[in-house]
């Protein structure tokens, strides 16, 4: 039962990952295309496209909030699991890291793992601004004329 639930972890681990690399090869490619919007004179268009990057980028790191507390159960679970068990390697290990209470022995992942989707909700932005005022630009540009 002990090694099942380990598996259970891991596989919550494998879909984080997965999740991860999904939300991040989606604004890769929204970047990507507002770049090519931005080249070809399309500027009008670039705040939706920025606007539903900022959208995913929610949702990733409701996920991402979601994953950990997931797996936060999950080893609570297994170091309880443990004290009815002859060896505590999740234990061991949680001890050596001094229970993540100094960031310079253990950073947890999740923090680090969250930065991600925030740089990208700043691009974002700064994409939408940047299309507003190339927008409002334009716009001055054909009344002057």
């Amino acid at each position: 039962m002990y090694q099942d639930y380990i598996d259970s972890a891991d596989k919550i681990s494998d879909r984080r990952h997965q999740a991860n690399t999904l939300f991040l090869t989606i604004n890769t490619a929204l970047v990507a295309f507002a770049g090519t919007l931005l080249s070809e004179g399309q500027a009008g268009f670039l705040w939706i496209v920025a606007l539903a990057g900022i959208y995913f980028c929610s949702y990733w790191k409701k996920l991402i909030d979601l994953y950990r507390g997931i797996n936060s159960a999950k080893f609570d679970i297994i170091h309880k699991m443990e004290q009815q068990l002859p060896m505590a390697p999740y234990d061991a290990e949680w001890a050596l890291l001094e229970e993540g209470k100094d960031e310079s022995v253990h950073q947890p992942f999740t923090k680090i793992e969250a930065t991600i989707p925030k740089i990208f909700t700043y691009l974002h932005a700064v994409t939408i601004l940047m299309s507003l005022l190339l927008l409002a630009n334009t716009f001055i540009s054909i009344s002057d004329k």
